[in-house]
């Protein structure tokens, strides 16, 4: 069994250095391993966390449609109302490959794509955005899709 070692140093030793492209340390205040780009001062988090940061009261939440990307927010910030469209596809809309919204999205980061039974699907993967259509021609979610399968879009209003 191999055992890596890596050097471990305090916040204080760890942020005016600028560690290499794939240096590894491990910062003995945080608790934590950051690991270097040869750019960023004191390098940068490794692995799934939660950030530093908020407030009492304050969310975790999504920040976009990379892995692990979370950021905190205001509860205050949760009044936008979303929609919620549900569909049962149809030979119509496997065939387009698409299905039309209700309503335009807010935001296109804010909308979750999720077939009855499985996982939510991720934006510019397995499906894109078109103004109000969700379009999975050419993606993941191409030849997965089957007549009768119900999909519920949510998104903000």
């Amino acid at each position: 069994m191999a055992i890596l070692r890596v050097p471990r140093i305090t916040t204080a030793q760890r942020l005016p250095l600028v560690l290499l492209d794939g240096e590894v340390v491990y910062d003995t205040d945080k608790l934590k391993f950051y690991g270097g780009d040869g750019i960023t001062a004191g390098g940068k988090p490794i692995g799934a966390g939660v950030p530093e940061g908020g407030l009492e009261g304050d969310l975790l939440a999504k920040a976009s449609a990379v892995d692990f990307d979370t950021e905190w927010i205001p509860q205050g910030s949760l009044i936008q109302g979303f929609i919620t469209d549900v569909f049962t596809l149809d030979l119509t809309a496997i065939s387009a490959k698409k299905l039309k919204l209700s309503q335009l999205p807010k935001s296109a980061e804010g909308v979750r794509f999720s077939p009855d039974g499985g996982p939510d699907q991720r934006l510019g993967v397995d499906f894109i955005l078109s103004g109000d259509e969700i379009i999975w021609d050419g993606l993941t979610l191409d030849g997965f899709l089957e007549i009768g399968e119900t999909i519920r879009v949510s998104y903000p209003a």
